[in-house]
């Protein structure tokens, strides 16, 4: 419950695969996939998000249901990102479709504001849940099937490469 509506799923778990869901159509739509792991400031900001959600699963921080909303929403952003661009440097990269080098000044302002996103989405979940129930369910089947998705990518990419199937990263 939160704000005396019912949630389809717990709080942190709505957050997750929420997050896992708008980060997955965010890298869809800017291409921001073909990029792999985020760039150094990014990779901060994100692991950042990711500490403070860890001290609120472990109870350290709890602020209530809107505060584990958005370390779940936090924590889906950061694993979908991460496995998808593992996925895209372990599969991908043999292809050449990866983009390497340094990222443009438009790329991150695009991830910055998408993260600037997610963050003030997190501060209004209380009163834009009432109204959206099967846009919540929606987006969180479609953050939990990314991440089945992505994770499968990545494990059989690691899988291939283990037993010599996949070349070798050049660096």
């Amino acid at each position: 419950m939160m704000d005396g509506s019912a949630l389809p799923l717990c709080q942190r778990c709505l957050g997750l695969y929420t997050g896992a869901g708008l980060t997955a159509l965010f890298l869809l739509i800017s291409h921001l996939w073909r990029r792999g792991l985020p760039c150094l400031s990014i990779f901060l900001i994100q692991t950042a998000g990711l500490l403070t959600a860890l001290l609120a699963g472990l109870h350290i921080l709890d602020y209530g249901p809107a505060w584990r909303f958005a370390c779940g929403l936090w924590t889906g952003h950061v694993v979908l990102w991460w496995l998808a661009g593992a996925a895209v440097h372990l599969h991908i990269s043999q292809f050449n479709f990866l983009k390497s080098g340094p990222w443009p000044p438009t790329d991150k302002i695009r991830t910055f504001s998408f993260i600037a996103f997610i963050t003030i989405l997190s501060l209004f979940i209380e009163h834009l849940i009432r109204p959206g129930y099967y846009l919540w369910l929606t987006l969180s089947l479609a953050g939990l099937i990314a991440l089945i998705l992505t994770l499968t990518l990545v494990l059989t990419a690691l899988i291939k490469y283990f037993y010599g199937m996949l070349p070798k990263p050049e660096h």
